[in-house]
């Protein structure tokens, strides 16, 4: 392998790494390693590189200076350090799931004291990634221009009768965005939002509006997350078009 090679190759393997888990690691390492482990591929990254002296094909260091053939380094240890905490540290994925019809909600009936005739629903597909999180809650921060929202006061949505719950590493639950629901020819949508008592919101007025939409900011806290809030707009143009979605989607 020629030198301008061998810094091709390990430009695009350091790329990889940079975005591998620890077992697509050990399939990077395996080529060249083939004795390797995952237990082994930790332990050896962890000190920062190979230390078996007959490791020498492209495992390789760049200190001050061009790449060497020979090297007994694979990689940066801080590369290392940035994967190994990346791997550990909890991620939310979200997707927005197509409304669907529904049976009468108790809440509904709670409060309308009447059992509507239609319920539509829509909720969101939540799961975490790489790690327990506890404490897991869904704020809300919602505008439409002063009319009902500000885009400052902070709700949260509920987990069926809580505001938050515990999250284990790649468990997926779904949580209610909104229901909506007609009785006779009245038309409302419920928020499924604390503190406070349920949020109804008449849905003709909204049609109604210069502006038929709600910007709605999702932020997912808890413990160990670093989430930036994410962007989504309710469309309540009509009862047909009722609908939760990204709002910056083409």
């Amino acid at each position: 392998m020629s030198e301008q090679n061998l810094e091709e190759y390990v430009e695009t393997t350091l790329r990889k790494l940079q975005q591998a888990t620890p077992k697509q690691l050990l399939e990077i390492v395996k080529p060249v390693y083939q004795t390797a482990t995952l237990h082994r591929v930790r332990k050896i990254l962890q000190e920062g590189g190979f230390a078996e002296q007959s490791v020498r094909k492209v495992t390789v260091n760049r200190v001050g200076g061009p790449y060497k053939r020979g090297a007994q380094v694979w990689v940066y240890k801080d590369q290392v350090q940035k994967l190994e905490e990346r791997a550990n540290v909890p991620v939310v994925e979200v997707r927005i799931l197509p409304r669907r019809p529904s049976g009468p909600f108790q809440v509904i009936e709670r409060i309308e004291r009447k059992v509507p005739e239609d319920v539509e629903v829509q909720e969101l597909e939540v799961t975490v990634r790489n790690a327990t999180v506890r404490g897991l809650q869904v704020k809300v921060l919602l505008d439409d221009g002063g009319e009902w929202f500000d885009g400052k006061t902070p709700f949260y949505l509920k987990w069926e009768n809580d505001r938050s719950r515990e999250f284990f590493a790649n468990q997926t639950d779904n949580i209610v965005f909104w229901m909506a629901y007609r009785i006779g020819d009245v038309e409302k949508i419920l928020l499924n939002l604390s503190p406070s008592n349920p949020i109804i919101l008449p849905l003709s007025e909204i049609y109604q509006r210069k502006n038929p939409y709600i910007d709605v900011k999702l932020q997912f806290i808890g413990q160990g997350l670093n989430e930036k809030p994410r962007d989504y707009r309710l469309n309540a143009q009509s009862w047909d078009t009722l609908s939760l979605t990204d709002r910056f989607q083409p």
